[in-house]
């Protein structure tokens, strides 16, 4: 009888370590360089809407603010479909250990592309073309319970294992 609850305590504390789930998706990729890859210039028109759009995201302990504002973006560009937000303006509260971004901008979508031009050259060559940056959304899912379960499976694991042990008795 001892070694059936010397196994299961050990399973309990085992079982209760469990990682949180964590998921990451990337909205943009860009830039097709290393070697042996050639590419030849794309031109793209950048249709921007004239209504605002928002998007929202909480972080907590651990999660910087950037990756909050980032989340929050990637929020907003995949409720409405676009690939860019132009002008976004950040608003940000901060209670305690939990931050909340609501951003707000234009939405932008990429159409016509095409293969750049020599006309395209004076635009290249100027600096007025921009690339935008790469959004990367990042989720977990921790909760109150991520913490409060393994340290639950840590107290009853070893309150077992002293039982078994006879730390507990007189002995």
């Amino acid at each position: 009888m001892k070694k059936f609850f010397f196994l299961l305590g050990i399973a309990v504390m085992i079982m209760s370590c469990s990682p949180g789930q964590r998921m990451s998706s990337t909205i943009k990729m860009m830039d097709i360089y290393g070697a042996g890859v050639i590419q030849q210039p794309v031109i793209a028109e950048l249709q921007v809407d004239v209504e605002k759009i928002s998007g929202n995201a909480r972080g907590g302990t651990g999660v910087t603010i950037a990756n909050v504002k980032n989340n929050a973006v990637a929020d907003a560009l995949r409720k409405s479909g676009a690939d860019i937000l132009i002008e976004p303006v950040y608003e940000i509260q901060t209670t305690g250990n939990s931050t909340h971004v609501t951003v707000t901008g234009f939405p932008g979508r990429y159409t016509n592309f095409r293969q750049a031009e020599p006309r395209d050259s004076l635009f290249i060559d100027s600096r007025i073309l921009q690339k935008p940056q790469t959004v990367e959304e990042t989720k977990s899912s921790s909760s109150p319970n991520s913490i409060l379960i393994p340290a639950i499976g840590i107290f009853v694991g070893t309150a077992v294992l002293a039982y078994l042990l006879g730390w507990g008795t007189a002995g």
